[in-house]
């Protein structure tokens, strides 16, 4: 599901541990100046480890997919998944939603976590402004400040045993269906292969919007 006439962007940074440099600081004005140029209705919010700054931040969006990173996680935290290898099942339901952006298998997935699940990942993920729509699970609403939160730390809220799956899979989305487009901070080093809402490596960013 993509919205064309509303843009809701993340930025998220992370940076090696030992690293000497002065702490990087996005040019926020520029990219306001550029925002402010633009056709519809624009915000976004950049996170790292240890700041974070935006523009509109706290407005809200309709999710659209950027929901399908979150259903992810509530599916393969479940009770019945969390600690079990996966099956066929599991991976036919995953695999096209993540990759292909299918919402069909969205819906089914929804119809298994349910929005308490979703909350609750929310909640752990210090969302604030997150709000699950019932019926067409695409308008459910997001803010920019709460996307870039929860990706920066992703990989933390998978399951322990399925946390290699789920970024590998978030890493392979059809380049038709990508709404995450990653960003080099650094020639040298950092993965810049990271997809569909999965954090960068250090030294990368990562964009997303919808």
């Amino acid at each position: 599901m993509k919205a064309a006439a509303t843009v809701l962007a993340a930025f998220v940074l992370a940076t090696p541990a030992a690293a000497q440099a002065p702490a990087w600081q996005p040019d926020v004005a520029a990219a306001i100046a550029y925002a402010s140029h633009r056709h519809g209705t624009i915000a976004f919010a950049v996170r790292t480890e240890s700041g974070s700054w935006g523009w509109h931040a706290s407005r809200t969006f309709p999710s659209a997919s950027v929901l399908k990173a979150m259903l992810l996680v509530a599916y393969l935290d479940l009770p019945s998944v969390r600690a079990r290898p996966l099956g066929p099942r599991d991976r036919a339901l995953l695999a096209p939603m993540i990759r292909r952006s299918d919402d069909a298998a969205a819906g089914h997935v929804l119809g298994l976590v349910g929005h308490g699940r979703l909350r609750a990942l929310a909640r752990r993920a210090g969302m604030r402004r997150f709000t699950p729509v019932t019926g067409i699970w695409g308008l459910s609403r997001i803010d920019a400040a709460d996307q870039a939160r929860y990706l920066l730390h992703i990989d933390s809220f998978v399951a322990l045993r399925h946390r290699a799956y789920a970024m590998d899979l978030l890493s392979t989305i059809a380049p038709a269906q990508r709404w995450v487009s990653p960003v080099s901070a650094r020639r040298a080093g950092g993965s810049t292969s990271r997809a569909a809402g999965a954090p960068a490596r250090a030294g990368s960013t990562t964009r997303s919007h919808c």
